[in-house]
């Protein structure tokens, strides 16, 4: 892993830090055991990195956590219904805004961001050939999420999204 990679990982768990406590949820960091594959939450956004560091970036939330996201960041109330039609657009622009944070803020480096490519699914498995992806777990009162970036090491796939729940 490069230095690059690792200091672009860094920005983004402080990223994610600062924006999740910004919407009235306080983190903790956890470290949670590291194993080859590993289960993502139920709203869960892709977002490729490219430039100087290239790889993909995976934001994935709890749908507890997720809906009480939706409600802070919304102006105005919504009803349970509509915090889960919006849960989606908010997990997908919440992730922009961790990523672009990350790197409009503090990493030096020409790094640019895809589209955030969103879904839905309890308990998916990621599998990647990446020896060592960045991840960072997060814990809040409301629900847990957690980031990880995934380095580039081969073109033809940075990871394997599997539903098997």
């Amino acid at each position: 892993m490069g230095q690059g990679e690792a200091d672009f990982f860094a920005e983004l768990a402080l990223s994610a830090d600062d924006n999740v406590t910004k919407l009235g949820f306080p983190v903790a960091r956890t470290s949670r055991m590291a194993i080859p594959e590993r289960n993502l939450d139920d709203y869960t956004a892709f977002i490729q990195i490219s430039g100087a560091v290239q790889g993909g970036v995976i934001v994935t939330f709890e749908a507890g956590l997720a809906l009480e996201l939706t409600r802070s960041y919304m102006i105005d109330p919504v009803t349970d219904e509509e915090a889960k039609n919006y849960a989606v657009e908010v997990v997908a622009e919440l992730s922009n805004v961790i990523c672009g944070n990350a790197l409009t803020e503090r990493v030096p480096l020409p790094i640019y961001l895809g589209n955030p490519l969103i879904f839905v699914a309890r308990q998916a498995e990621i599998r990647t050939r990446s020896a060592k992806p960045y991840t960072q777990f997060f814990d809040t009162a409301k629900g847990s999420f957690q980031i990880m970036f995934i380095p580039m090491e081969q073109e033809s796939e940075l990871a394997t999204i599997l539903n098997s729940h």
